[in-house]
């Protein structure tokens, strides 16, 4: 399974979208706040 998990990563559009989606979370949140903070 972590072979698939890297292969998808490796795809070059999903590559781009998880970085924009973490710039858009650091912008929005910092970087100290990850997803389970957000729980409480």
């Amino acid at each position: 399974p972590v072979e698939v998990l890297k292969q998808i990563f490796a795809n070059p559009n999903i590559e781009k979208a998880v970085n924009d989606f973490n710039q858009d979370w650091y912008s929005m949140y910092g970087d100290n706040i990850g997803i389970c903070d957000l729980k409480d």
